[in-house]
């Protein structure tokens, strides 16, 4: 078992499904979703949006980490607390993706598999700029 020290983080492990965790003495393991305990997922940031607590334009993962690090703790914790819905594993060659193949940095994302298709690509459009 592991526990981390920052709830923040460890929310993000539960968003991304998958993740390294640094332990004390350094070393680096990785983690993936190992299964879930059935309750519904409930989204920080549309209760931020909704209570007025975050503008939509503001609505970006900094923001949100800066937010929730600069209120109570006990506010920050059960805000956070409401999605101790998963269970993860760990994994030697990892973080692992929905088709338990290893994640690429930079290149992986994180889907609902209720939305889209585990496997799916994922195109965008960006600008060209040329020297």
């Amino acid at each position: 078992m592991v526990w981390v020290d920052d709830p923040f983080e460890l929310f993000q492990l539960h968003v991304q499904g998958s993740g390294k965790i640094k332990l004390p003495d350094g070393q680096i393991i990785s983690v993936s979703f190992a299964q879930s305990n059935g309750r519904p997922f409930k989204s920080i940031s549309r209760f931020l949006l909704d209570h007025g607590r975050i503008a939509g334009r503001d609505m970006a993962y900094q923001n949100i980490k800066n937010y929730l690090r600069n209120i109570r703790m006990s506010v920050r914790k059960s805000l956070i607390s409401t999605n101790d819905i998963y269970f993860f594993q760990r994994v030697e060659n990892g973080p692992m993706g929905a088709l338990q193949i290893s994640v690429t940095s930079g290149r992986s994302i994180a889907t609902d598999p209720d939305f889209f298709p585990k496997g799916g690509t994922r195109f965008h459009e960006g600008t060209e700029t040329s020297a």
